[in-house]
């Protein structure tokens, strides 16, 4: 329990006042007002993320290709376009994985938090509101890459301040394009968020409050042009290619005429309709029920707000801006990809939910169930990372009789038949390697790929220890200057 052993220690006091801060630093006019609601709020919030991250400390082994364990980086440089995450590789592979996925959480938390005081939502419910991004599908999922994807949500983060400190939108739209294009691009598709507050002055006119947003929009996809034209500029000067060569796995449908074009559109919106299903289904919220509490929502809030429209306009842009981003080359969208879509969604029932006590309880209580069917979702799927992996990386740490990090080299033969427990783990040439890696290998060679000079296993290689793996057996052999290999066998 080593990422939560410390959360006993956490207080009542403790809790109230970094509650108290981020309060004061919004500038609240009475800190004690609702304390008590505050306080039980921030409780419930830390409870969602300590039961959705409680099996954490079972999993040894994150996304196969996480900067720790791939060595054919320009290769991913290549295929992702990730030219700031290659200029500080060195950095994101020299601190602990672990560390990397407590920062990356936290700093979504907090990320998600001050979007929602930006769009004037109450604490307490910025809070919950916070907590339940926090531990949701897509960014659990992204989880997986922790270092690949802290730099995208620092980078926003120092954008929101930079943003309260008066400079211009044009300028974020600039800065956030050049850079999370070369990081993870979709967080970039929350950057109008950073300004939702303009878009609710009751001050300013109609007028006024929608061109402003049209403005914003033309900055967003000026943004998001010069960021990939940068990007691929970038790629040229590493890698000798101008633009990404996107992988076969995920299937890409380039554009080339009309009919590929209205192909995709239709490709884009199925997948928006799939992927809000899901998000759905994971947090197990009755239809019926959450129908009826949106439809009182808009009703009371829009009633109470003339300038509202807007905002809520501005957050279904969002929502479906990377399904449009998608359309030239529609390929699979994956849940860790939906970032903006998921956060604006939260902000979307706490937009709602500002207006009086009945929307407050409304809205709540929505995301606080929301929040418990997602916290079920989290812990299935680190449980599913951890049967897929972690059992692999116990039974090879059984067979070594020293350190991983002693060995020289080790190299993997055999193959498991198909249907194994853990045949689709084992004799996946990406997992195996992520595997062995986060044991603690320096070397690595995958015999089962094409051969090299590393991949004979000599006569005089000895056994020194085997362990039984679903029907067959594990076995390591040491020889030359301590080289391992390690052979599965079908008994």
């Amino acid at each position: 329990m080593r990422i939560f052993g410390a959360s006993k220690m956490i207080s009542g006091k403790s809790i109230t006042s970094v509650m108290q801060l981020l309060t004061w630093s919004h500038g609240d006019t009475d800190k004690r007002k609702f304390a008590g609601l505050k306080s039980v709020a921030a409780l419930l919030s830390l409870l969602l993320l300590i039961s959705a991250y409680a099996n954490l400390p079972d999993l040894h082994v994150f996304g196969h290709d996480e900067v720790h364990y791939n060595i054919y980086f320009k290769l991913k440089l290549l295929q992702d376009g990730r030219w700031l995450n290659y200029l500080i590789l060195g950095y994101l592979r020299g601190i602990d994985i672990f560390a990397w996925f407590i920062i990356y959480i936290a700093s979504n938390w907090l990320l998600a938090y001050r979007l929602s005081r930006q769009a004037s939502i109450p604490v307490a419910i910025s809070f919950i509101a916070a907590s339940v991004a926090a531990i949701s599908p897509p960014v659990v999922e992204q989880g997986m890459w922790p270092a690949t994807a802290f730099p995208a949500v620092l980078i926003l983060i120092v954008a929101e301040i930079l943003v309260r400190r008066g400079v211009r939108p044009w300028v974020i739209y600039l800065f956030l394009g050049i850079s999370l294009f070369g990081t993870m691009q979709n967080y970039y598709f929350l950057t109008p968020l950073l300004f939702i507050d303009t878009f609710m002055s009751e001050e300013k006119s109609q007028r006024y409050v929608w061109g402003t947003l049209l403005r914003h929009v033309i900055w967003w996809v000026l943004g998001a042009v010069i960021g990939a034209l940068v990007m691929s500029t970038m790629l040229l000067i590493f890698v000798g290619h101008f633009g990404p060569l996107v992988d076969d796995w995920r299937a890409p449908h380039p554009v080339k005429n009309v009919a590929t074009l209205v192909h995709n559109i239709g490709y884009s919106i199925h997948s928006l309709g799939h992927s809000l299903i899901q998000i759905y289904q994971a947090s197990e919220l009755n239809g019926a029920l959450l129908l009826a509490a949106l439809a009182i929502l808009l009703t009371l809030s829009i009633r109470k707000s003339k300038n509202l429209a807007p905002a809520l306009l501005l957050l279904t842009l969002v929502a479906v801006s990377f399904y449009a981003f998608s359309i030239p080359l529609a390929p699979i969208i994956l849940m860790r990809s939906l970032i903006a879509l998921m956060v604006a969604l939260i902000l979307f029932i706490g937009l709602l939910a500002r207006t009086n006590i009945a929307t407050r309880a409304t809205g709540t209580v929505i995301l606080l169930l929301a929040g418990f069917g997602f916290q079920f979702a989290s812990r299935s799927f680190l449980q599913k990372q951890v049967e897929q992996t972690s059992f692999l990386y116990d039974k090879i740490h059984q067979l070594l009789p020293a350190p991983a990090s002693s060995y020289a080299s080790v190299s993997l033969f055999g193959t498991m038949p198909d249907g194994e427990g853990s045949s689709s783990a084992f004799n996946n040439a990406y997992q195996m390697n992520s595997v062995v890696k986060a044991i603690g290998f320096s070397s690595y060679h995958d015999c089962r790929e094409p051969q090299s000079s590393e991949c004979s296993l000599p006569a005089s290689a000895q056994v020194k220890n085997a362990v039984a793996l679903e029907s067959g057996r594990l076995s390591l052999y040491l020889y030359g200057d301590k080289r391992a290999a390690i052979v599965y066998r079908d008994n």
